[in-house]
């Protein structure tokens, strides 16, 4: 070390830089900027040679935006190039004493990451040595300061030993020896942070050179790109797209390199980029060379791609390949997932979500993946199952390719000799095994990963006629005709997108399996699958938008593709050589209980003979709290199995089947050794047909009965992640046959694919609160109905207070679109939905603001403040036919769900305000559906002045209107107590329990056939209920109390505290902050919920770090006190019958 730095003067350099501060400093006033210059020199005075140190320098070629106070680099050739390529590090320097913690995870450090991994963070005193986010070294120069007595004697030795470590640090900085990439979560971090950066840069200089070669050629690969997937994407998402297709290419090209040669990396240029990609990706070539065109690289873009560059011959491949114990060219396969999480988390967005992009456990891909195998063998007369002839396989989301190596592996497995397995590599894998990917990462690690399964078999032969068959296509895309125009030629692109559409319309594919994208607000709104999507829709059904999940469109495809065919867009039948298949997927459960997803259901029952649901459970809002979910998501999951047999099949027992399949070419030894592994799903599987149907001597033209066989892990108490995975890992081994199914017996509308129990048709024969227009139920009370209002922009659009509104409006009024969104948070003030542009310009044109500042019931207790004109525009959705009732004149309405999601149904709540989408209940807007009481309607008198009049009547349907004329009881009620008693009802833990089932799945309903005492009885608690929860009557109940949490203060703080749950709520104690909490709250208190909410939790956490007015510290106690008194209320209800 001593030979590298200039140290024989480092004590003299170091007493020259200590006067030169306290000259300095004895000036006054100083600031960052004051010492820079004696700080430079002291560098100088003990940097390496060819080392130069520029303060705040002229930007050079691909410089960009970023400043640091000191950019250090190696004089390679001549002392004034300087180029990224030379890049040693950055300086950055902070005022004298600051504290250097916040700045070292602060945005500009992280700003200077993205572009070079070595930072120097100081305050001239204090030098903190920073690579790739860690801090590698902390030494402070002088721990004494700067008086003039700091090289005393008795301090002497602490100099000497601050100065050598100081030598050290500045020998780490200026060799960067320590910046090797050792670890997952490095790595992860930095290639993330640099293809973001690298994304963003592409953007940016796309926008601001207009007139350049790079704008021209990158906005046209943008439109071909787009034209030929027809999938939509902005130019924001194709620059996400390119920064991460570069970054793994090029990790992939440097993985896959020569352990002892010199990395690629280290000697092509950034403009000969596209030429280090491996030979296999010419697909990923094409599309870089195109978007960055070599010959006119931005510099900001040129310094990004050198910087990446720079990073990735920095990893350490045998260290990182044995800390994630696999090889070297695996890493990448292992990383892929993090990657796109730590992109997404740099982006603020759930591309990964939208994408589908979940590594599926192996335990899922073994149980379904097997599962097919053996039906192929046992239903299909396939005694190789995948490896038989005529056996083509798809999977339609092919991701990293996980479900096609288990395929291969089950295949190899199947053809034990080594002579066999290279043409069944050749003829089967290369030309039978299909795998669609829409985005290049994926596409890129499913042909590593399938690539080393092939090659570990001795197999290398790739070339253009043998190659995997794994496509960059939209799946969704079933036009029959490309239809576009290529502005730019990606005539590799344009050549798989020609085989992929071969794949979907012509050729015969007998197996889809896959784990399809999850996203519910997809993208994929192509019009030959959304023809296809209306076999799903129930007509009349007013909220379809769970049907618009991307995952039920990817499972109508396969449908089409196995059993239909017609063209899509045309829905002209085409027809088949043959009607059979099996699908296997893992998808989300919604669709299996979903109320909307009826007719979904009831096209697959007709559609396929056999169906098997393992439901996996796991949804952290719907399940219990201990069931767990097999991903790391938080919707439940099931897997799926969809049979449709061959033309002719036979209701074997399964060994018969197999039997008969093998005897032609099996020799008898090999006949009985085959039925003993085999798997005999009549002892449970067929456990439900007649016996008839069990007799092996039936004759083929017997048909199998369409059968669902249902198991779900929460009802056999299956709540570990691990034990599920057990269980799928036995059924992989085991067989099908190896757990007990529930048949299930699919009937009109609903065709359930989960047990239910309905069997009270007393309940069905009540009056449901609203009309049921999907299924034609007109036997309803309330006549007008609807969602709630949706703000599209909560966090601005409801305020807390109606001084917050007003200087709300006055803002959007006097400043500009910039300053609205800085000052209010908006992330994207061009929204389709609530563009600021344009609700500026009606707010300035509303001259009576003030009269259309409204409360809102936003949530269960928590009435908050908008502006609201009934029309569209600061309000996303006003629904403003329902809403006008509350405006017009006094009224009382009833919040109610037509779906419940939750495990115990806890819905229910009037109201006297406007209310949101989301009052009644946290999952979905079919939890809150808004009826008042009363409408108010515009009469015309039929006087000669024609005179309006405002006429209040009660918002009941005829029918129920005509029941209550004839009702003993119900003709003498007014509106209001029969309200009070469908309140009571909705309260009342019997009636919750005793119709669970059935209100999970509609409106709820409600029964007036009581005797009068039971009615008056339910009417009056209703009719209290509603007064607490109107805040009407607020209880007087002194056992709780605003309190402080030990000694009284003259100044408490009134600001909510962020807690979380274990420290928010203690001994009976509400606590709000250091100072403040509520005494006397019972946990079945603070554990209430309504639709879903933990009512004073939901209340709490929207108020983290707000200081609170009296009025509602107040609010907050009250609802503690009627929470307790509706508690008491519910126990009350209980002992009066229903």
């Amino acid at each position: 070390m001593q030979e590298n730095l200039s140290t024989p003067n480092i004590l003299q350099a170091t007493q020259s830089y200590k006067q030169a501060l306290l000259d300095t400093a004895q000036l006054g006033k100083s600031n960052e900027h004051s010492y820079r210059t004696q700080l430079q020199n002291l560098l100088n005075a003990l940097k390496p040679l060819p080392i130069r140190i520029i303060h705040e320098p002229q930007a050079e070629v691909g410089q960009g935006s970023i400043r640091p106070d000191f950019k250090v680099y190696k004089q390679i050739d001549s002392a004034t190039a300087l180029s990224y390529n030379a890049l040693v590090g950055f300086i950055e320097c902070k005022e004298w004493g600051k504290k250097l913690e916040l700045d070292i995870k602060g945005k500009q450090i992280e700003k200077y990451l993205a572009v070079c991994p070595n930072i120097l963070l100081t305050d001239y005193n204090r030098f903190i040595l920073i690579s790739f986010g860690n801090v590698i070294d902390d030494v402070t120069l002088f721990p004494y300061g700067i008086d003039a007595n700091l090289l005393a004697h008795e301090q002497e030795s602490h100099l000497l030993e601050s100065l050598n470590s100081f030598q050290h640090l500045l020998y780490d900085f200026f060799n960067a020896s320590y910046a090797t990439i050792k670890s997952k979560q490095e790595l992860v971090n930095v290639l993330s942070t640099q293809s973001f950066y690298l994304g963003l840069k592409a953007r940016e200089s796309y926008h601001s050179t207009p007139r350049t070669s790079f704008h021209k050629f990158f906005e046209k690969t943008y439109e071909t790109f787009g034209a030929i997937t027809r999938y939509g994407l902005s130019i924001e998402e194709f620059c996400d797209l390119l920064g991460q297709s570069v970054v793994y290419g090029l990790l992939v090209a440097y993985l896959e390199s020569e352990l002892d040669s010199a990395s690629p990396l280290e000697y092509v240029g950034v403009e000969s980029i596209a030429t280090l990609l491996p030979k296999e990706f010419h697909l990923l070539s094409e599309f870089i060379y195109f978007s960055i065109p070599s010959f006119h690289i931005p510099e900001p873009v040129s310094y990004a791609l050198e910087n990446i560059k720079k990073t990735i011959a920095l990893i350490d491949k045998p260290a990182l390949a044995t800390m994630l114990n696999t090889q070297i060219e695996s890493i990448s396969i292992y990383l892929y997932e993090d990657f796109l999480k730590a992109y997404d988390d740099l982006r603020g967005s759930e591309k990964r979500k939208e994408g589908g992009v979940f590594y599926t456990p192996e335990p899922i891909i073994n149980c379904i993946c097997s599962s097919v195998h053996s039906l192929l063998k046992s239903h299909f007369n396939k005694p190789k199952g995948f490896l038989d002839s005529n056996v083509k396989v798809l999977d339609f989301a092919t991701g990293t390719g996980s479900f096609l190596a288990k395929v291969f592996e089950l295949i190899l497995d199947e053809e034990k000799s080594r002579v066999w397995q290279q043409e069944a590599i050749r003829e089967k894998f290369l030309k039978d095994i299909y795998g669609f990917e829409l985005s290049f990462v994926p596409y890129i690690v499913a042909h590593i990963k399938l690539s080393s399964i092939l090659k570990s078999r001795g197999f290398s032969s790739f070339d253009s006629e043998n190659k995997l068959q794994i496509f960059l296509t939209n799946t969704l895309d079933l036009s029959i005709q490309a239809d576009y125009k290529m502005t730019m030629p990606l005539l590799l692109l344009e050549e798989q997108d020609k085989l992929a559409r071969r794949i979907k319309h012509t050729d015969e594919v007998l197996v889809i399996m896959g784990n399809p994208p999850y996203y519910q607000n997809s993208k994929n709104n192509l019009p030959e699958i959304i023809n296809l999507l209306a076999t799903y829709k129930p007509s009349n059904e007013q909220n379809i938008q769970p049907l618009n999940n991307d995952y039920i469109k990817f499972m109508r495809f396969a449908q089409w593709k196995l059993l239909e065919r017609y063209n899509p867009a045309e829905s002209a039948p085409l027809v088949l050589d043959s009607r059979q298949g099996i699908m296997g997927f893992i998808t989300p459960n919604s669709y299996i209980w979903g109320r909307t997803h009826r007719k979904m259901r009831e096209s697959l029952y007709n559609a396929f003979d056999r169906i098997y649901i393992i439901n996996l459970h796991g949804d952290s809002e719907k399940d219990r709290k201990e069931d767990e979910n097999v991903f790391d998501i938080r919707v439940g999951v099931c897997i799926s199995l969809f049979i449709k047999y061959p033309e002719g099949h036979s209701v074997l027992s399964d060994k018969s089947r197999i039997a008969s399949a093998e005897s032609a070419a099996l020799t008898p030894s090999k006949l009985l050794a085959s039925a003993s592994q085999s798997h005999d799903f009549s002892s449970q599987s067929l456990e439900c047909q007649d016996s008839s149907d069990m007799d092996s001597t039936n004759t083929d033209s017997q048909k199998v009965d369409s059968k669902i066989f249902y198991f779900s892990t929460s009802d056999n108490a299956i709540y570990k992640r691990a034990d599920k995975y057990t269980l799928l890992n036995d059924i992989a081994q085991k067989g099908l046959d190896s757990i007990s199914w529930q048949n299930l017996e699919c009937e009109a509308p609903y065709f359930w694919f989960i047990k239910r129990d309905l069997d009270s048709h007393e309940y069905e024969d009540f009056f449901a609160l609203a009309e049921d227009k999907a299924l034609g139920d007109s036997k309803a009370i309330f006549i007008e109905y609807n969602s709630g209002i949706k703000t599209s922009n909560d966090d601005l659009a409801t305020r807390y207070t109606k001084d917050g509104v007003e200087i709300l409006l006055k803002d959007i009024t006097e400043l500009e679109i910039e300053s609205i969104a800085t000052k209010y948070k908006i992330q994207n003030p061009y929204k389709t939905d609530w563009d600021l542009r344009k609700i500026k310009q009606k707010i300035m044109a509303d001259n009576d603001k003030e009269s259309k500042i409204h409360q809102i019931a936003y949530r269960p207790f928590d009435t908050r403040y908008t502006y609201y004109t009934g029309k569209q525009g600061f309000i996303g959705r006003p629904r403003f036919s329902i809403m006008k009732h509350f405006l017009l004149g006094e009224n009382l309405g009833l919040c109610f769900p037509k779906t419940s999601y939750n495990e115990n149904f806890d819905y229910g709540l009037v109201l006297n305000t406007i209310g949101d989408v989301a009052l009644g209940g946290k999952n979905s807007g079919s939890e809150t559906y808004i009826a008042p009481l009363y409408r108010y309607e515009q009469t015309t008198g039929d006087d000669d002045k024609q005179t309006h009049t405002l006429e209040k009547l009660p918002n009941f349907t005829e029918s129920f209107k005509a029941y209550c004329q004839t009702h003993k009881i119900l003709k003498s009620k007014s509106p209001e107590q029969i309200l009070h008693f469908i309140y009571a009802n909705l309260f009342h833990p019997r009636y919750r329990a005793k119709y669970a089932q059935y209100l999970r799945i509609g409106f709820p309903r409600i029964n007036f056939e009581v005797s009068k005492e039971s009615f008056e009885a339910l009417e009056s608690i209703g009719r209290e209920l509603a007064e607490l929860h109107l805040l009407r009557k607020i209880p007087q109940d002194s056992s709780i109390e605003l309190d402080f949490r030990n000694e009284p203060k003259n100044n408490p703080s009134y600001t909510i505290q962020k807690l979380n749950a274990k420290n928010r709520f203690v001994d009976s104690m509400l606590i709000l902050n250091d100072d403040l909490c509520i005494k006397g709250v019972d946990t079945a208190v603070y554990d209430y919920t309504i639709g879903g909410y933990k009512v004073i939790e939901k209340w709490l956490s929207y108020r983290n770090d707000y200081t609170c007015s009296k009025l509602e510290l107040e609010h907050l106690e009250s609802i503690c006190k009627i929470l307790k008194r509706t508690i008491a209320l519910q126990k009350e209800l209980e002992q009066i019958a229903l």
